[in-house]
């Protein structure tokens, strides 16, 4: 088996693209995705990168490329196999964040000292008893609050600026089905559910902004039924046969989800396009597959188990 990681050659790239203008032809994929595909695999620096971006248009993509594939199971001989449908996310701008600079609100300790009529307020006893020690006490007091008080005020407002710079990249979410977050996620699944009558599927790819399931059409058998889910699902195309393995989308945690895909972005510089696989294994356990690219055709992907646990990452860390 040839390494993930082994230059691409031309005869790699050539029969990518032949691939790639066959799933056209077939209606498969649109032409904007042809040729973002296209694009890509003649720039593609490896086999592991040639097989990501022809995953989904064949049965065994990565072998008709001459790239390293998974074994699928031993099975009984049937009719030829279908391509399954995969759809490319265009690439699109990282929004950045900006830092509050609203300073944190000023804190009053007891109450107010409001003059009464005749009246007039006072020196504390403690700093009227002794003015130097008096203020000195007072003075500890303060850097002692501000010591624990200013850290834990930014520390609080950077934990929610790493969360809210995560959800705001336009890359991993944001659009109009923002599949990623806890509550698109579930939106999806309810979707799936509330058109077919079950969770189960037998692959699921996720884009920043939409997302695509491969639905079984009975309880069992190999036939399914593509869907897109964009804030609505959408059936795409049908087919009679598939050898991936069921699983429930229930099962799946959409935070390990999340930082699988931000964890693939960080092997690219400024990332702008990426997506994430999930479909059941054949020999290491990696269910996840997430995949980065930027504007030089730069890729970063790896390979995680269903917890988060990284199996294999290109380029090394």
């Amino acid at each position: 088996m040839a390494d993930w990681g082994q230059r691409a050659k031309d005869k790699d790239r050539d029969a990518a693209i032949k691939l790639i203008e066959a799933a056209a032809a077939r209606g498969q994929i649109v032409d904007v995705d042809k040729t973002k595909r296209i694009q890509e695999v003649k720039t593609a620096g490896t086999v592991g990168e040639i097989e990501l971006i022809t995953r989904g248009l064949a049965v065994a993509p990565a072998a008709a490329a001459g790239v390293p594939t998974e074994p699928p199971p031993v099975s009984t001989p049937g009719p030829p196999v279908n391509p399954t449908f995969q759809q490319y996310a265009p690439p699109t701008a990282p929004r950045v964040t900006e830092p509050d600079p609203t300073p944190p609100p000023a804190v009053q300790y007891g109450e107010p000292l409001t003059p009464s009529a005749g009246t007039s307020i006072s020196t504390p006893p403690m700093i009227k008893r002794s003015g130097g020690a008096g203020k000195l006490v007072l003075i500890i007091v303060l850097i002692v609050f501000a010591g624990i008080a200013v850290p834990s005020f930014f520390g609080i407002k950077a934990l929610v600026d790493g969360i809210d710079e995560l959800d705001g990249i336009d890359g991993i979410g944001g659009g109009d089905a923002d599949v990623f977050s806890a509550e698109g996620f579930e939106e999806m699944i309810d979707a799936v559910e509330e058109e077919t009558g079950t969770t189960e599927v037998f692959s699921l790819s996720m884009y920043p902004d939409y997302a695509v399931v491969d639905v079984p059409t009975e309880s069992t058998g190999t036939r399914y039924i593509g869907y897109r889910f964009d804030g609505d699902l959408v059936e795409t195309f049908k087919n009679k046969s598939t050898d991936d393995r069921r699983f429930d989308l229930r099962d799946l945690d959409v935070e390990v989800l999340q930082k699988v895909l931000a964890d693939a972005r960080k092997l690219v510089e400024d990332p702008t396009s990426n997506y994430v696989i999930v479909r059941p294994p054949y020999t290491d356990n990696a269910w996840i597959s997430a995949y980065a690219t930027n504007d030089f055709s730069e890729t970063g992907y790896l390979t995680a188990t269903l917890n988060g646990k990284i199996v294999m990452e290109y380029p090394p860390s």
